[in-house]
């Protein structure tokens, strides 16, 4: 099948969700903007004081100690998924290493 129609590239999906975490958040790498983010919903008293709210779910860069809420709040973990998907690519730089994006070469 391959001699008849060869694969040069393989498409890469735009996000890549990592393992859950202790605390129940999820690391995901987008690839497009080259970033981490990670996906969670509060546990602590202290994120609740901070201005949090039940059930709903967050992003954050990781690293990022900072206890006030750094995005709006999403219903669903799909939704804040979603909205990761719906940037647009022109706002970021697709590559910071330059030169032509890579590509997957099967042989």
């Amino acid at each position: 099948m391959l001699t008849r129609r060869p694969v040069f590239a393989a498409a890469l999906p735009q996000l890549h969700l990592g393992g859950r975490a202790a605390d129940g958040s999820i690391v995901v790498d987008d690839r497009a903007a080259e970033r981490r983010v990670r996906v969670y919903t509060p546990r602590l008293n202290s994120q609740f004081r901070a201005g949090y709210r039940a059930g709903l779910w967050y992003l954050r860069t990781p690293g990022d100690v900072e206890p006030s809420p750094r995005s709006p709040g999403y219903p669903t973990r799909t939704a804040a998924l979603d909205s990761l998907r719906s940037v647009p690519r022109g706002r970021t730089s697709p590559s910071t290493r330059g030169g032509a994006p890579g590509r997957v070469l099967w042989s």
